[in-house]
């Protein structure tokens, strides 16, 4: 099981990140940052337009727990992570139009839409990213 959120990034602070020879991809204005938690790494990219571009990869003790209503990660290396999602009643995304658009631009071949009860991610937060959107994949 993997949980992948995305979040939106100012343009401006996305490019700043990447190497020069690589351009933010730009989706209804903002880019688009993804936080994938699986196994004991967590991962921190942002979409480029040739794909998605690793900033950062930590490995490391990864707390995780799945029940029927309920997934939740925590994660404390360098950066921090804590997770709670939850089925959705509700998908909401305002960088997708549905969980389908969504998990293509992830690569995802299936994905299930899940509501984000809560998320903190140190790495994103100095971005001032704003979370928008998470699923769960196999």
């Amino acid at each position: 099981m993997q949980i992948i959120v995305n979040y939106r990034v100012d343009p401006k602070v996305a490019a700043a990140l990447l190497p020069a020879q690589f351009r933010p991809r730009i989706v209804n204005g903002h880019a688009v940052g993804g936080l994938l938690v699986r196994g004991d790494t967590v991962e921190y990219r942002i979409a480029v337009e040739s794909g998605a571009y690793l900033l950062n990869s930590e490995s490391g003790p990864l707390v995780a727990e799945e029940k029927p209503s309920q997934v939740y990660a925590s994660f404390a290396g360098e950066e921090t992570v804590d997770v709670s999602v939850r089925p959705a009643r509700a998908w909401r995304s305002g960088l997708f139009g549905d969980a389908s658009s969504a998990a293509r631009f992830a690569g995802a071949v299936a994905a299930v839409p899940v509501a984000i009860d809560w998320v903190r991610s140190s790495f994103f937060t100095r971005l001032g990213a704003s979370a928008d959107c998470a699923l769960l994949t196999a």
